[in-house]
């Protein structure tokens, strides 16, 4: 769940693109998990470079916490081979992106989430 300084006004009660979203933000992988304790969310969004966990560890760990919680990774990695490796085939976007990039594919993400659970 990373929303980093500069991701944190596209994402939230704030928006993503035209579109409102309730967040809850965490910089370290711990604090994202115990966040999931409370907070319900429909999707995450996770750079696989966080403190303490990667973001692979993290999406385990919330999967285990939430199932059927959709997944989206962010990273700055340049190679995809090994990222693909570890995060599988969920989406992922390559920093840096602009906002409607993100506004995208936030939406794909919850669109095919709502598709799969009807």
């Amino acid at each position: 769940m990373e929303c980093a300084a500069r991701y944190g006004d596209l994402i939230g009660a704030k928006k993503v693109g035209a579109r409102p979203y309730d967040v809850s933000e965490a910089t370290r992988g711990e604090d994202a998990l115990t966040i999931l304790a409370d907070f319900k969310p429909d999707m995450i969004i996770v750079d696989f470079a966080m403190q303490g966990m990667n973001g692979a560890e993290i999406a385990l760990a919330a999967r285990q916490r939430c199932p059927g919680i959709s997944i989206l990774f962010i990273s700055g990695f340049s190679d995809s081979e090994k990222l693909r490796g570890a995060i599988g085939a969920a989406p992922l976007l390559h920093k840096p992106f602009p906002p409607a990039e993100l506004a995208v594919a936030v939406r794909s993400n919850l669109d095919a989430r709502s598709a799969a659970e009807r």
